[in-house]
């Protein structure tokens, strides 16, 4: 898989379901659902938690930005 492409999961029959991403990033990240700012940090010692209903299609993004250089993004 190219890392540049979002993986597409789609259960059987879904139209929507309940999805929790945790995440942090050393130095700053912001997340985005569908184009919209869901939110972002830049203290990597918190772990911030969202949960969104999405719905199939929906595309969620995270931009990633590194003050001298990207150390870490960790997302579950």
């Amino acid at each position: 898989t190219n890392v540049n492409e979002a993986p597409t999961l789609t259960p059987i029959g879904a139209t929507s379901q309940s999805a929790t991403i945790s995440i942090t990033a050393d130095n700053v990240y912001s997340l985005f659902v569908n184009g919209v700012l869901v939110g972002s940090d830049s203290n990597w010692n918190d772990i911030e938690t969202y949960t969104r209903t999405l719905q199939v299609g929906d595309v969620v993004a995270i931009e990633a930005s590194p003050r001298a250089f990207l150390k870490c993004l960790v997302v579950k």
